[in-house]
């Protein structure tokens, strides 16, 4: 998984244009959010950050405007939809898209720098996408 020495990546048309993709036809439409700020205390990309931000989608609490304030400010010009559309190995990235991939740019940067796979990042709540897609993108993310 991440650690909290992985920076979240800045430019994400960048970091899905200048890496290589196996020799697959397939394409992914990602909705990319801002990561939580963490926790007065915790270490971001923890296993207690990572609970704290699950718990946190959980409930119905209202929203902490400082903190929010922070996360949009660490991640904003990241945040968006991007549709990626690898074409026998290929890469082309577009923003827009129907965001079928929902992750933060935390869980972005793990899946991009092989820190986790798709299918780790669904099991803890960090990446949503249905089996298709989530097979599709791992076929486009394969683990080296």
């Amino acid at each position: 998984m991440m650690t909290a020495n992985d920076p979240p990546i800045a430019d994400v048309h960048a970091a899905l244009m200048n890496r290589a993709y196996p020799p697959v036809f397939v394409e992914l439409h990602f909705d990319i959010h801002p990561a939580p700020a963490p926790a007065p205390g915790s270490v971001p990309g923890s296993e207690s950050d990572e609970r704290r931000a699950m718990s946190d989608e959980k409930t119905e609490t209202p929203s902490h405007p400082i903190r929010n304030q922070k996360s949009e400010i660490r991640n904003s010009s990241a945040s968006g939809r991007y549709v990626l559309s690898i074409r026998n190995g290929k890469p082309t990235v577009q923003r827009g898209g129907t965001g079928h991939i929902r992750l933060d740019i935390d869980a972005f940067t793990a899946l991009v720098h092989h820190r986790a796979t798709p299918a780790e990042l669904r099991q803890t709540r960090r990446l949503a996408a249905d089996d298709e897609t989530l097979a599709a993108l791992t076929a486009a993310f394969p683990r080296p």
